[in-house]
């Protein structure tokens, strides 16, 4: 879901920019769907990028230091609002800030889910969970584009509809993962980084499904990276 957050505004915004509603709202054409400032209209989608490099590192630090599944959280609160505004777009400026915001959000989860992932995935499936952190990618593009298809039929391509139907709709996984991403454990590693060593274990054990040798040398080794992390810390 969260990875699906990241990918699906790449894949929308191919249809909102064929959009000839849009073309005019936001000053890049002509109403009847021409664009004739290529230059402002490959910055509108651009600018997204942007906020993504910023975020994947503010993101990154703020899960160091506060957790990943709260970090995941911030992450989506950001991605939702950017996605909102988006959707709600009246001019230029507008969907400027807004993707600009969206890529904050989108950023920090790019950064935090692989993470995450590794952290909490055993050595023998790891692989193959952030396997599906890559399908679950391509499955986001896929939706969009199959979306942008749909939608150019409606009133013939001009309504209002094709393009903020498809922004609006990239909501729907921030909203999914805010409402279940606390019922998530938080990463051993990190509990252990911050000297949380007994939630630590209880959480390893947990997600293990039992207390055996295997986990108490995992345990031992989370315990000794963490460690020898701290002297390394930047803050």
């Amino acid at each position: 879901m969260s990875r699906s957050l990241t990918t699906n505004p790449t894949g929308v915004m191919g249809g909102v920019n064929a959009s000839p509603n849009y073309v005019a709202k936001v000053g890049i054409g002509l109403p009847d769907g021409t664009v004739t400032d290529t230059t402002h209209q490959g910055g509108i989608v651009s600018i997204y990028y942007l906020g993504a490099i910023v975020g994947a590192f503010v993101g990154g630090w703020i899960a160091d230091r506060i957790g990943r599944i709260n970090g995941l959280l911030i992450a989506a609160v950001f991605a939702l609002v950017g996605r909102a505004l988006q959707a709600a777009t009246q001019s230029s400026d507008f969907i400027i800030v807004a993707r600009v915001v969206t890529g904050l959000g989108t950023g920090a989860l790019t950064a935090i889910v692989p993470v995450y992932i590794a952290e909490v995935s055993s050595a023998g499936h790891r692989g193959g969970f952030l396997g599906y952190v890559f399908i679950a990618n391509y499955l986001g593009i896929s939706v969009a584009y199959w979306l942008d298809f749909g939608l150019s039929f409606v009133d013939g391509g001009y309504s209002e509809v094709r393009w903020r139907f498809l922004l609006a709709f990239q909501c729907l996984p921030a909203i999914i993962l805010m409402a279940g991403i606390k019922f998530l454990p938080d990463s051993p590693r990190f509990l252990a980084s911050v000297g949380r060593l007994d939630e630590a274990k209880e959480v390893l054990e947990h997600i293990r499904g039992n207390k055996g040798p295997d986990v108490e040398k995992e345990f031992a080794e989370i315990c000794a990276v963490a460690e020898e992390s701290k002297p390394s810390s930047p803050v």
